[in-house]
């Protein structure tokens, strides 16, 4: 998977957007699927009583919060990466704010729709009782086919997150080397189709090398935990000069700043304190390894850059 979208990211830009698109096209008819034939065929749902008045409920507090908004911030985790190639858009203070606006509005739409659906066709007993509860709602409208069609549809899905990830995590290391914080090569785009090969590389054969030295659902989670951290950190940054007021002119500002981007840094770090006091000693081994070796290479690599760049300067 993670070579076969590398190569996709590797013919460019256009062509990643045209499969991104396919994909997401074919995700939306199975969302309208999954809407329409849930609304006609579905009864009506599981009382809820049950589980309402179960004697075990879960802890109040902060930290319970931010555990059970965990999954729903996942959904909207990627629209932060957009802003990697905004260097490679044409009018990005018109179009980057649309994207992101209209994007996410989209998403909430269709989650909130496919979330009626589930609690009409199962109940929140259902929802809450079994892990796969959307397979068998699709199931419950199609049929046996129906389930393994959804199960194609999350394949589909996990491969265009990956694609997504693929093409642009790397545009963070040629701004990096552009700026002097990289190494030269790591700035090379190829002048037909636009990609940038030498970070594309870097990164395929990095996260092919964490795939075979450790299990996958423990590099994932370890990924996913990292990144709270490394979240929590810029926008403590960005705050940081907004306070100190070091941010250069802006032809866009976001709406509400700078409270919501307040509320955002608390609510990332409730989050990150609640993962931590639940993570197992395996996984916050690996997210150290990950945290640690980045700033054990950087550090040298950094002082190798300066030296190979003073001549030039």
């Amino acid at each position: 998977g993670i070579l076969g979208c590398g190569g996709v990211a590797a013919m460019g830009l256009s062509l990643g957007a045209r499969c991104q698109r396919g994909i997401m096209g074919l995700k939306i008819l199975g969302f309208l699927a999954l809407l329409l034939g849930g609304w006609w065929v579905a009864g009506a749902p599981t009382p809820a009583a049950p589980l309402l008045d179960s004697p075990e409920p879960s802890g109040p507090g902060i930290g319970s919060f931010a555990l059970a908004i965990l999954p729903a911030l996942f959904a909207f985790d990627g629209w932060m990466s957009i802003g990697n190639i905004t260097g490679r858009l044409q009018n990005p203070v018109r179009d980057l704010p649309r994207a992101i606006l209209v994007g996410m509005i989209a998403v909430i739409a269709l989650y909130i729709a496919v979330s009626a659906i589930y609690l009409r066709s199962v109940g929140i007993e259902g929802i809450a009782n079994d892990e796969l509860f959307a397979a068998a709602v699709a199931r419950h409208i199609f049929g046996e086919a129906g389930g393994n069609l959804f199960t194609w549809g999350i394949v589909l899905s996990a491969s265009g997150v990956l694609l997504t990830a693929v093409i642009l995590s790397p545009w963070v290391m040629v701004a990096m080397a552009r700026n002097g914080h990289f190494f030269r090569t790591f700035a090379y785009i190829h002048p037909k189709t636009g990609a940038p090969l030498v970070a594309l590389a870097a990164l395929v054969l990095l996260s092919l090398a964490w795939l075979l030295i450790a299990d996958t659902n423990l590099v994932m989670s370890a990924k996913m935990l990292s990144l709270q951290l490394l979240n929590l950190v810029m926008v403590a940054g960005y705050l940081r000069a907004l306070h100190k007021k070091t941010t250069p002119h802006r032809p866009f500002i976001s709406p509400g700043e700078p409270w919501i981007p307040r509320l955002y840094f608390l609510l990332l770090a409730a989050i990150l304190i609640s993962q931590l006091l639940e993570a197992s000693t395996p996984l916050l081994t690996v997210s150290a390894t990950i945290l640690l070796s980045g700033a054990l290479i950087y550090g040298p690599w950094r002082r190798l850059v300066a030296r190979a760049d003073a001549p030039a300067r």
